[in-house]
């Protein structure tokens, strides 16, 4: 909780503004060329932006290289994480289907693109100790964090957590802000 304090929430300030003006860049571009612009689609490149500056100190600047994996694969989790929401039984604990094993896919394709990044920080905290007592964002929190018994969060709550934190981030605030 104090990681999102006024004073720590003042700091994401220059990565916003760095990002937006990547956007308003690509959106000038764009009308130059009088190109549509997908309002949806270049916020969800927005978002992502954003979140993988802030939450993992990741530049994956998807405005401006058009480079586009993880958006690609978040297109594919979202449907279909609803529809297991809404779904009576858990039929995919027993038989995948094509659309199962595209989730599958998309989930480990994520988690591939996520571990070198794991890696490079976990690398640094080992480099830099400390940077556990003040980490400067959520990744180096959690590789530093420990459970109620003093044990690092195992690998699977690491890649979790990671993942929710992409996936929140993107898709909530590009929503909101498309609308």
């Amino acid at each position: 909780v104090r990681a999102l304090a006024n004073k720590n929430l003042k700091g994401f300030y220059p990565t916003l503004r760095m990002v937006a003006e990547r956007l308003k860049r690509r959106w000038e571009d764009m009308a130059d060329r009088e190109e549509a612009v997908d309002i949806q689609s270049e916020l969800m490149r927005f978002t992502v932006d954003v979140t993988m500056l802030l939450a993992f100190d990741y530049d994956t600047n998807t405005l401006e290289k058009g480079e586009d994996v993880i958006q690609r694969h978040i297109e594919v989790i979202f449907p279909e994480l609803a529809r297991r929401l809404s779904s009576m039984f858990p039929y995919w604990r027993y038989v995948k289907l094509p659309r199962d094993k595209r989730l599958e896919a998309a989930n480990d394709a994520i988690r591939e693109f996520l571990a070198p990044i794991i890696d490079k920080t976990r690398e640094e905290l080992e480099e830099r100790p400390e940077l556990a007592d003040k980490p400067r964002n959520f990744l180096e929190a959690m590789l530093s964090g420990r459970d109620q018994n003093g044990e690092p969060f195992p690998e699977d709550r690491i890649y979790a957590n990671a993942m929710t934190m992409l996936l929140a981030g993107e898709d909530t605030t590009a929503n909101t802000l498309a609308w």
